[in-house]
């Protein structure tokens, strides 16, 4: 028989399953997610490591070729401080890893993802960054924290960041990466405006500054500020190309249920 005119069609069930969602609702919209972020790096982690003619030949040859000629290289997917460059992103748990193996485009890319891959790592963003000389910085001050996490009130900061340098144009002139390590308490406000914060309060900043050389291997803390220096070159069509693998530690079970095993962003289209 249907219902009554004036009988409830929800149950209590039901009442309370629309008051804890309207809740949730009204809860983060209260929340300015921007303003939090989680960090894994460890204290004791050095701003910076360089280890040069990190690959054998063979290996880095391949990975440049990978890098330089990858048939998905187009307008950099990634936020709006690397606007001024080409390149690919991808994004994988630890399983995941067997999907990019099996790509044809990425491959490639797996010897490098395999040999810097951290133990404690267990989400990854490789991106490939190809950058043309310019008298503005190709890539502005900036935190790594790509790596989505479904309904998260915030973002996973990398752990560590990984990068090996694969085109470098000889008679570079600039194009270092920068790398500056604010004390925690400014962590949450990006690029110049953290710094100028710890500038007014006279606080201390931890600096580093990396001059790019093919097959070296730079891994900084992933809750550094870095950033590109703007730089020339007198050979025609040369290219600053880095490959990078961005390396998150988040809870075993958001890997399980709240992120993708595997995806791939594709680039941006042209003019957007």
């Amino acid at each position: 028989m249907p219902a009554a005119a004036d009988e409830s069609p929800l149950g209590p069930r039901d009442w309370a399953i629309v008051f804890v969602v309207c809740a949730t609702a009204i809860f983060t919209q209260t929340i300015d997610s921007d303003t939090i972020t989680y960090r894994t790096t460890p204290p004791s982690q050095p701003l910076v490591k360089i280890e040069r003619d990190y690959f054998d030949n063979d290996t880095f040859a391949t990975l440049k070729r990978c890098a330089t000629q990858n048939a998905l290289l187009g307008s950099n997917p990634l936020e709006e401080a690397f606007s001024a460059t080409r390149g690919l992103i991808v994004r994988y748990t630890r399983d995941g890893l067997a999907d990019l193996a099996r790509d044809e485009h990425l491959r490639c890319f797996e010897a490098f993802a395999r040999t810097v891959m951290r133990p404690t790592a267990n989400a990854f963003v490789l991106n490939v960054v190809e950058a043309k000389p310019s008298e503005t910085e190709p890539i502005r001050y900036h935190i790594d924290q790509s790596f989505p996490v479904k309904f998260a009130l915030g973002h996973h900061v990398a752990e560590t960041v990984s990068v090996l340098y694969v085109s470098v144009p000889d008679d570079m002139r600039g194009g270092e990466l920068e790398v500056r390590k604010v004390p925690d308490v400014y962590l949450d406000a990006h690029g110049l405006k953290a710094r100028a914060a710890v500038a007014r309060d006279g606080g201390q900043v931890e600096a580093a500054d990396v001059r790019p050389v093919e097959n070296a291997l730079v891994t900084f803390r992933g809750d550094a500020h870095h950033r590109v220096r703007p730089f020339s070159t007198n050979e025609p069509g040369a290219r600053r190309v880095s490959l990078v693998l961005e390396q998150y530690r988040l809870e075993p079970w958001f890997t399980a249920l709240r992120v993708k095993r595997f995806s791939l962003q594709p680039a941006k289209a042209a003019g957007s």
